[in-house]
C-alpha cells in the first residue's frame, strides 16, 4: 500500500523487526512504511562510528495498515477506535519519555523502546512525528499540492533517517537534508507503485495539482484507467521521486 507512516522508508533504509502483535492492537500493525527505534547489538564496540554491516540491531513500529474493502469486515477498525488506541499509545510514549512506567497494554514494546531511548539518547521529535503520521492516516486526507504531500512524508518517513543519523552521530545540516530527501523519495516510490491498490480504496496520495495538470479526475474511476493521461501523470510523479532521490 501507499504509506504510511509509513510506508516504507524504514523497511528500505534498515530492515526493521516489528512487535506486530503489540502494535496491531493500536491499529499500527504494519504498512510498508514503518517507523523505528534502534538498539545496538551487545557484541558491538561502543566506539563510533560503527560498521553499517552488522553494527545495529533494530526494533520498532511499522506504520498503520490501512483498512479497505478487500479486508474482512472483522479486521477493519473504525476511525474512532483507532484514534482512541493511538491516543493510548501516545500516552505510553509520553510516559517513557518522562521516565515513567507505561501501561500494561504494550509493555513489551515500550520496555524495549525505553531502553533504546536511554541507551542512545534518542531524540523525542522523530518518535512523536511518526505517531502524528499514524494519526493523519486515520483521517485519510487528500493532498492538494506536492508541498502538502511532502509535509506528510516529513512525519511518516523522514524521522526514520533522522533516527539513524543520530545513531551514527551525524547531525550536520547537509546530512539531515540529504536524509530527508532520500526518505521522502522512498515514501513517494511506495505511493506510486501501489496506485492500483490504493486509488480504488480512496487512498489518494496523488497531489491534486498534478492530477489536474494531466487531465485526470481523481474522483472519477473512469479517468483512472490505463491510458495516455494516467500514464503521463504516473511518469511525472516517478520523475519527481527520482529527482528527489538524486538530490539526496
Amino acid at each position: 500500500g501507499m504509506t504510511t507512516p509509513a510506508g516504507s522508508c524504514g523497511a528500505r533504509v534498515a530492515r526493521m523487526k516489528s512487535h506486530s502483535s503489540n502494535a496491531e492492537e493500536a491499529g499500527i500493525d504494519g504498512h510498508g512504511t514503518a517507523a523505528a527505534v534502534a538498539r545496538r547489538d551487545s557484541r558491538v564496540s561502543r566506539r563510533p562510528p560503527p560498521r553499517p554491516r552488522r553494527a545495529w540491531r533494530t526494533r520498532g513500529w511499522r506504520g498503520p495498515r490501512r483498512t479497505g474493502p478487500s479486508q474482512p469486515r472483522s479486521a477493519r477498525r473504525d476511525a474512532t477506535t483507532r484514534l482512541a488506541a493511538l491516543a493510548d499509545y501516545q500516552s505510553d510514549l509520553q510516559a517513557i519519555l518522562a521516565k515513567q512506567p507505561p501501561s500494561a497494554r504494550w509493555q513489551g514494546t515500550f520496555h524495549h523502546l525505553a531502553w533504546a531511548i536511554e541507551q542512545f539518547q534518542l531524540p523525542e521529535r522523530p518518535l512523536q512525528d511518526l505517531l502524528k503520521a499514524f494519526i493523519q492516516d486515520v483521517h485519510n486526507p487528500q493532498y492538494p499540492t506536492r508541498d502538502d504531500l511532502l509535509a506528510y512524508c516529513a512525519l511518516s518517513a523522514n524521522p526514520i533517517g533522522r533516527l539513524l543519523l543520530h545513531l551514527y552521530g551525524r547531525h550536520d545540516a547537509s546530512s539531515v537534508e540529504a536524509s530527508d530527501a532520500i526518505c521522502s523519495a522512498l515514501q513517494l516510490i511506495n505511493f506510486w507503485q501501489d496506485l492500483s491498490v490504493d486509488l480504488p480504496r480512496q487512498r489518494i496520495y496523488v497531489p491534486g495539482d498534478d492530477a489536474r495538470r494531466h487531465g485526470v479526475d481523481l474522483e472519477d474511476a473512469r479517468s483512472l484507467r490505463d491510458g495516455a493521461h494516467s500514464r503521463a501523470l504516473v511518469a511525472d510523479l516517478c520523475a519527481w521521486a527520482e529527482s528527489l532521490m538524486r538530490s539526496g
